[in-house]
């Protein structure tokens, strides 16, 4: 979602683009509205199509980070994916819950989780 726009419907974003959004995203810039529309749709379909419960296996080369409560502190999850790096098949994230209740940036939390779930 950047000004020539982050996501094509059914595609997969590339490190590359995921990176400059959250980059985009920490400099105070939201996407525009139809670029965030978009990702809320593709969002909503991915997640319609996974089952209630989701097991996961991490291989054993791969790392799974846990992520507690992010309450809407986009700062913190950026400290979280500096010092971790970006979701990849070795390097998983869980984040569980209380994403954005209270924190001033709970817009650009959700749109960068909703963005890494579709990476």
């Amino acid at each position: 979602m950047t000004k020539e726009g982050f996501l094509h419907s059914g595609e997969r974003p590339s490190s590359q683009a995921l990176q400059s959004f959250l980059d985009a995203l920490a400099d105070g810039h939201l996407p525009p509205e139809e670029d965030a529309c978009q990702l809320l749709r593709d969002a909503a379909k991915h997640f319609w199509e996974l089952p209630t419960l989701v097991q996961i296996q991490v291989p054993a080369a791969a790392t799974l980070h846990v992520v507690g409560d992010l309450h809407g502190q986009f700062c913190e999850l950026m400290t979280v994916l500096s010092g971790c790096g970006l979701p990849s098949e070795k390097n998983m994230f869980l984040f569980n819950g209380d994403f954005v209740d209270r924190g001033g940036r709970s817009v650009e939390v959700m749109l960068a989780l909703l963005s890494m779930a579709l990476f």
